[in-house]
């Protein structure tokens, strides 16, 4: 079906479970892209909007995906209770920011850029930056 299609599907499931909010937008990105980064991408909100989810206890969430320049752009954001990162840094070893780090390595392996900006009752923002001819997956 698509990304879009895929995303709409996936959130509206998680709307009907939880009764949070959740906007999706997207700006020119209904066409296909490649399967692997359709795939990735998929995983990458998934796993940002089950963090969302389960750890946030955040009202209301975003994800806006639109192309800049010669990629594309995601974002995906709440207004939860926010973490400061050097919790997450500090627990490395342990089962906390698994997911996290799978996200990154999904982007890094598009050619992309992952960062989050959190803070404690702040909410928080993922911003992921792939280009739109990334290397190939393997």
């Amino acid at each position: 079906l698509g990304l879009m299609p895929a995303l709409k599907s996936h959130i509206n499931g998680i709307k009907k479970r939880t009764g949070m909010n959740i906007a999706v937008e997207s700006e020119n990105c209904d066409q296909r892209f490649l399967p692997d980064m359709e795939i990735n991408l998929f995983r990458i909100i998934q796993e940002s909007l089950h963090n969302i989810v389960k750890h946030s206890n955040a009202k209301n969430a975003g994800v806006t995906l639109k192309k800049v320049g010669g990629g594309l752009q995601i974002t995906i954001d709440d207004d939860g209770i926010g973490f400061e990162k050097s919790r997450m840094e500090n627990s490395a070893g342990s089962n906390t920011g698994i997911g996290i780090m799978g996200m990154q390595e999904r982007v890094y392996n598009l050619g992309g850029t992952f960062t989050i900006t959190s803070g404690e009752s702040e909410g928080t923002r993922i911003l992921v930056e792939i280009p739109l001819n990334p290397p190939s997956i393997g």
